[in-house]
């Protein structure tokens, strides 16, 4: 993704990355992004939760709240969209 190139030290970057790795079913390579984003920033909320794998609940929970809270940023609906993708319940075809 251009957004990780131009702007490195960006984590919301490295969010986007890792969920559109994610929705091509590449999820080690979007592992691999969201810990970069961590590394930028490791109080990072959604990266944080994009990484908890087993409390996807969780997730989807905050990912929701973070919608309602700013309607106008996408990737919380992205990275809700790659939790949902991950648990089977979100299918791209």
């Amino acid at each position: 993704m251009k957004t990780a190139e131009l702007k490195p030290d960006w984590s919301k970057g490295y969010s986007r990355l890792g969920a559109a790795h994610i929705g091509l079913s590449q999820f080690d390579d979007a592992f691999s992004a969201y810990k970069k984003g961590l590394e930028i920033d490791p109080n990072n909320e959604p990266l944080k939760s994009a990484c908890k794998k087993k409390d996807s609940d969780t997730a989807i929970q905050d990912y929701s709240k973070a919608v309602e809270f700013d309607d106008q940023d996408v990737s919380f609906l992205i990275n809700r969209a790659a939790v949902y993708l991950e648990m089977g319940k979100l299918s791209l075809v």
